[in-house]
């Protein structure tokens, strides 16, 4: 049984997402996004690194075959400098279940901004499945967060990032 003390110390400093990746989407790149709103972007600044992972559900094929992290200067995607973070790919997660994982530090994410002659705070995730009826849950974990005793590092409600 988990201990509110651990669940304390997990909850100071990390940040925990999940959302669904629902059917119908092209077998090319999609950025994440809830519902029928906008794509999600998320904040990094007050974190070291993000953990993502992809797990298919619900498939009709392979499931989920590449996923990446991506980088803006602007919280909602739109600056036009959208730039690959990190990668992950393998045409081998075929069952129920299956997951990829990608991972990038802060430092990763300076360098990355750097090479493109831009500051990237904001980080999306971008899927690539197998066949459009495949459905997804993506879960973020952005950790190394400040640490501020008795206090989480964020929540969602209704879908909207706080």
């Amino acid at each position: 049984m988990a201990s509110p003390q651990a669940y304390d110390k997990f909850g100071v400093s990390n940040k925990l997402v999940s959302y669904p990746v629902d059917e119908d989407l092209s077998t090319g790149d999609v950025a994440v996004s809830v519902g029928t709103s906008a794509e999600v972007w998320l904040d990094m600044k007050g974190f070291s690194g993000v953990f993502v992972v992809a797990t298919g559900v619900n498939l009709t094929g392979a499931g989920p075959s590449a996923l990446s992290i991506i980088g803006d200067s602007d919280s909602d995607g739109t600056s036009g400098s959208n730039v690959t973070i990190a990668t992950s790919d393998d045409s081998a997660q075929t069952g129920e279940g299956g997951y990829l994982t990608v991972e990038a530090s802060a430092e990763q994410m300076a360098q990355e901004g750097a090479d493109n002659s831009v500051r990237l705070r904001y980080i999306g995730v971008e899927l690539t499945m197998a066949n459009s009826g495949d459905e997804a849950v993506i879960t973020v974990i952005r950790y190394g967060g400040r640490k501020y005793d008795g206090q989480t590092a964020g929540s969602v409600a209704g879908a909207t990032i706080s």
